[in-house]
């Protein structure tokens, strides 16, 4: 609701949406295993309304899984706590804006059934118009 987005001081405009079951996602890019819990707050994929046709809804299976590992990665500006397979703490990484962009295109679509095209244009949209979302640490 409008109201909790705002306490969170998230956007009121935008659909945003809790983390309900741990995510668990094994990326050759990262090195490692990214860790999202319960309780991450995400507004999926944020492909605006006025391009949905040439790229994808926002609320396609295809990518809405990936999407919360992209939305983390951007929130932290690529600097993540990655993990060994048995959870066991690995180290912290500094992923750049273009590899961000990758484990969504190239790992995490593909696994959730997204064709080349599909990923060619999200990746080119991300290219174009994502950069300023990407929160880089100073």
């Amino acid at each position: 609701m409008p109201w909790e987005s705002k306490s969170r001081a998230l956007d009121v405009c935008t659909g945003q949406f809790e983390l309900a079951q741990r995510i668990k996602f094994r990326s050759d890019i990262a090195g490692g295993v990214i860790i999202l819990e319960i309780g991450e707050v995400s507004d999926l994929a944020s492909i605006p309304s006025s391009l949905e046709w040439a790229v994808m809804n926002t609320d396609d299976q295809r990518i809405a899984g990936g999407a919360w590992i992209h939305d983390k990665l951007f929130r932290s500006g690529g600097y993540i706590p990655i993990y060994n397979e048995d959870e066991s703490f690995k180290g912290m990484i500094q992923l750049t804006f273009d590899q961000s962009n990758k484990i969504l295109c190239d790992e995490a679509m593909p696994d959730l059934g997204a064709s080349k095209s599909d990923r060619w244009k999200v990746y080119l949209g991300l290219s174009v118009g994502g950069r300023s979302n990407f929160k880089q640490k100073t």
